[in-house]
């Protein structure tokens, strides 16, 4: 959503306008706390609003997703994802562009801990990157159910990965990697 002064203006006119809040996908709503507190009021509408998991410069997506929930939004309309290899420009302390760099492709998976650790129910943390995603983008993904893929990550008791099973394939298995390359 970036930095502009009122950045759901636009959204809120379309609002207003009639077109359905399920067609709108805010993500990056925790860079700014202008941002923030526009998204909440817009999640509190029944829209979804996605915190990145990588971090961001106005609080940590953790105390974001805390923030949000105390301010009325229900946990399912809060979806966490991540920016895994896009680009994280880096600024110094007056805002300039220093350098370029690619973010994390895990950070999904090192917001999970950190969730639960900040007081939010493991189921909950849990469906904000898997089940409250895919029902954003209304897709057949993101729990255990028939006529949903069956995709399937296995957590250890730290929430670190076990395994995965993707399209009926063990990829990962007991923390080794099974399968891997590009495309697989």
């Amino acid at each position: 959503m970036g930095g502009l002064d009122n950045p759901f203006a636009q959204v809120n006119e379309l609002l207003a306008m009639g077109l359905p809040i399920h067609h709108f996908s805010p993500t990056h709503v925790a860079r700014t706390e202008p941002l923030f507190n526009q998204a909440i009021e817009f999640a509190r509408k029944g829209g979804f609003i996605d915190i990145t998991s990588g971090g961001s410069r106005f609080t940590p997506p953790e105390q974001a997703v805390k923030y949000a929930m105390a301010s009325g939004v229900e946990a399912h309309h809060i979806t966490i994802s991540s920016d895994g290899n896009g680009s994280l420009p880096k600024f110094d302390e007056t805002g300039a562009l220093v350098g370029m760099a690619a973010a994390d492709v895990n950070s999904n998976l090192l917001i999970l801990p950190k969730l639960i650790n900040a007081g939010i129910a493991p189921e909950l943390a849990i469906a904000m990157v898997t089940a409250n995603v895919a029902d954003s983008l209304g897709i057949k993904k993101g729990r255990v159910e028939a006529g949903f893929d069956a995709d399937l990550c296995i957590f250890n008791d730290d929430f670190s990965l076990n395994s995965v099973i993707a399209h009926g394939k063990t990829m990962m298995l007991n923390g080794k990697m099974l399968v891997t390359g590009n495309f697989e």
